[in-house]
């Protein structure tokens, strides 16, 4: 019914024991990887010597340094050069050190190398129409002037266009002093174009010389308005842009009357864009940020160059 364990002769109980123990202990010594500890490789398993190896990395390959003379080696030794000949500025006999000769000798190239380069960007500039900006803008006297005087009937046009479909309103204050001075300049503004305007006194008092004007009936609170004068741009029904804050010239209520047709698309763009010529050839922002050029190769210059070309060809 139990078993039971055999007898171990008193002999050799002893020395069995100490035999059996040393046993082990050589066993375990010679393999600390039992069973239990390698039992998920299981039963039958073959391990490759050469694969449990580490496999040594291999040598890396320093970079090649740059060429002397090249402007990466000369960012790299520049101000190196620079440091060095600054502190020691003479040799033993009190001339020029090496350092400083070195130096002089590295700013001597730096500058040659510029030459070089503005010689063939002046020539690259002379071959190609649309990096030359005299062609955008002229700079010669007779085309100049023919430039200014083109470019003032444009404006001149697109103004009187704006005064069919808006109009001015002038606050001021009968003890202003520049009050008077801006509706001196805003009279011959509108002999030129001529904009219906409406005087607005703040203080319910006329200007000197002042023939029509209504009292203020809370027009002025309304827009927000600060100071005295202020020239408002007036677009029926409801909308209007505050165009200048103080003593403004006539070019300037021009210009900004200009801007706020331009950002409101109150005119059609080629009456805009004829009155506006320094814009012509001016990459946007949406030609330099759209989806087309962030498909371009940065690494291929003639992909990208190819495309700025086409752009700007089109606005010449």
């Amino acid at each position: 019914m139990f078993a039971r364990s055999l007898p171990v002769p008193r002999r050799f109980s002893s020395k069995w024991m100490v035999c059996l123990l040393a046993l082990s202990k050589c066993t375990m010594a010679s393999d600390s990887r039992g069973y239990y500890d390698t039992k998920a490789e299981g039963w039958f398993w073959y391990q490759d010597p050469k694969e449990s190896g580490r496999v040594a990395p291999a040598p890396s390959t320093p970079p090649a340094a740059p060429p002397v003379f090249s402007t990466t080696w000369m960012r790299a030794n520049m101000d190196r050069l620079r440091d060095e000949a600054i502190d020691h500025p003479t040799d033993a006999q009190g001339n020029p050190s090496k350092a400083v000769i070195a130096y002089m000798y590295l700013q001597r190239v730096a500058m040659d190398k510029a030459q070089n380069f503005a010689n063939a960007a002046e020539r690259a500039v002379q071959a190609d129409p649309l990096l030359d900006e005299n062609n955008r803008i002229p700079f010669g006297t007779a085309a100049a002037g023919l430039f200014n005087r083109t470019l003032d009937q444009d404006k001149k046009g697109a103004l009187n266009a704006l005064t069919r479909q808006t109009g001015l309103w002038f606050f001021f204050d009968s003890r202003c002093t520049f009050c008077s001075a801006q509706f001196e300049v805003l009279q011959r503004f509108t002999r030129k174009h001529p904009f219906r305007v409406r005087y607005i006194s703040l203080d319910h008092k006329p200007l000197p010389g002042m023939t029509s004007w209504s009292p203020d009936q809370g027009q002025a609170k309304l827009l927000q308005l600060k100071i005295t004068p202020t020239v408002v741009l007036i677009r029926p029904p409801n909308h209007f842009y505050v165009i200048s804050q103080g003593l403004s010239p006539e070019e300037t209520l021009a210009r900004k009357i200009l801007l706020v047709a331009d950002s409101q698309k109150l005119l059609p763009p080629d009456q805009l864009k004829a009155a506006r010529p320094y814009d012509k050839g001016v990459l946007t922002t949406d030609q330099l940020q759209s989806t087309s050029p962030r498909q371009l190769n940065p690494d291929n210059p003639d992909a990208w160059v190819d495309y700025l070309q086409k752009n700007l060809r089109g606005d010449y």
